[in-house]
């Protein structure tokens, strides 16, 4: 976005990161659904 983007380097940092972007949504996506598995396994068989 920036107009330096074509700096020496930059497209490299850019994929690094987009790709930990992607990293991070992932994590955050399982764990979500284990806390929402966790959540439903707690309220229909209370421990």
């Amino acid at each position: 976005m920036s107009p330096q983007s074509h700096a020496p380097g930059a497209d490299r940092l850019e994929e690094l990161g987009r790709e930990l972007e992607e990293r991070q949504r992932q994590l955050y996506r399982s764990g979500t659904m284990r806390l929402i598995v966790r959540l439903k396994r707690a309220t229909l068989r209370p421990v």
